[in-house]
């Protein structure tokens, strides 16, 4: 018979909660898919989950970086309005409550 080793880490909380919604949604448990991994990992002799993770990381940058670039784009073409940097923070008050009202 094997024997079997605990293997504890820590996640930062909103990472593992977003983790979990994938894994729960796949019918599985954080134990097989932690287990899965440390199997992956010995029969391959690689880490390549590390490598998968890093590559979605600077995908996420550069679409965060595109969309920054798409805004800014866009924030040029946008005509400036004179009168709304004169308004005072009462008036600017009254403005924004009357949208409400």
């Amino acid at each position: 018979m094997s024997t079997t080793t605990v293997v504890s880490a820590r996640v930062d909380t909103a990472t593992l909660r977003c983790a979990m919604r994938a894994i729960d949604a796949s019918n599985t448990s954080i134990a097989d898919v932690i287990k899965r991994t440390i199997y992956d990992i010995a029969r391959t002799g690689k880490v390549d989950v590390i490598e998968r993770v890093e590559a979605m990381e600077r995908a996420r940058r550069e679409e965060g970086h595109r969309k920054m670039e798409e805004f800014m784009s866009w924030r040029k073409d946008v005509p400036e309005v004179s009168w709304l940097s004169t308004l005072t923070d009462e008036e600017m008050r009254d403005m924004i409550a009357s949208k409400y009202d």
